[in-house]
């Protein structure tokens, strides 16, 4: 139930992030052939990106729920993780385009349509990016989703894109200084860096990371805690997506133990720790 739950607040997310990006794209580009100008299209084609980024997370959730199959036994919740790298890449695609758009403004300047409606439209586009972010962020901590706190960093990449344009346009609008091009180098650069941060992060969690030393030693202390267990080795956490982990243990215990209590021991150890969305798989050793 509470998978299912997860899941579903997961694809509102996602619904909601594509209704929101497809409004501001839509927006954007009319605004940029009113304007003539390049760095809002450039934006537009970025709020694209993130409709597709929102739709990437609803398909990484609706096929993260898919049961087990004999062909997958330990479920399909990496697709989320598939989502997140997916997301990842589209971000580095769309930082590296803005570092073009941005050169080429340098080189070869373009007078640009400004007026009140202008920063008005980049103002509430602004407002309307910080509260997504917000969300997102507040989203991803509850579900602790990968995929969504790739969208979040995304978004806040979006905010600092809008804030640059609408700051240059204020600035070329009342001093006559094109500095549009040199802002914008600037920020596609830290987006590029940021992006390609998430690209390295979801990679990782695609091949596999060796878990913290923090949460290793809370599984072991929470095994240690049951008193017929004297002892632990070979202790493996295998993660198969968001909360789909498998421990593997050899647990020692007393050689003269029965073997129904053993079995009793194993099968409370094996609830305790389902109930924290760990399975774990245990093997006795009896110690001498």
């Amino acid at each position: 139930m509470i998978k299912e739950r997860r899941n579903k607040e997961g694809i509102k997310v996602g619904i909601i992030g594509i209704m929101i990006n497809l409004s501001l794209a839509i927006t954007k580009v009319v605004l940029s052939l009113i304007t003539n100008s390049v760095s809002i299209m450039a934006d537009a084609l970025n709020n694209i990106t993130d409709t597709t980024s929102s739709l990437l997370t609803i398909i990484g959730f609706k096929i993260g729920n898919k049961k087990p199959t004999k062909l997958h036994p330990y479920g399909y919740a990496r697709y989320e993780y598939i989502s997140s790298f997916l997301i990842s890449i589209f971000m580095v695609i769309m930082s590296s385009i803005f570092v073009f758009e941005s050169l080429t403004k340098i080189i070869k300047p373009e007078s640009l349509n400004i007026n009140n409606t202008t920063y008005l439209i980049l103002f509430i586009t602004l407002i309307i990016k910080i509260i997504q972010y917000l969300y997102y962020v507040k989203m991803y901590k509850k579900l602790n989703s990968v995929s969504i706190k790739a969208t979040s960093v995304e978004t806040r990449n979006d905010i600092i894109t809008n804030l640059s344009i609408l700051i240059s346009m204020i600035i070329m609008k009342n001093f006559n200084i094109n500095i549009d091009g040199y802002i914008g180098l600037v920020v596609s650069m830290l987006l590029v860096i940021s992006s390609f941060k998430v690209f390295l992060e979801s990679n990782s969690l695609l091949i596999g990371v060796v878990p913290n030393d923090e949460i290793i030693d809370l599984i072991k202390s929470k095994i240690m805690s049951y008193e017929q267990v004297q002892g632990i080795h070979e202790l493996f956490i295998h993660n198969y997506g968001m909360n789909n982990n498998y421990i593997t243990v050899h647990l020692e215990v007393n050689k003269n133990m029965k073997l129904k209590t053993i079995n009793k021991l194993c099968n409370k150890i094996e609830n305790d720790f389902k109930k924290e969305n760990y399975n774990i798989v245990i093997h006795i050793d009896p110690k001498l």
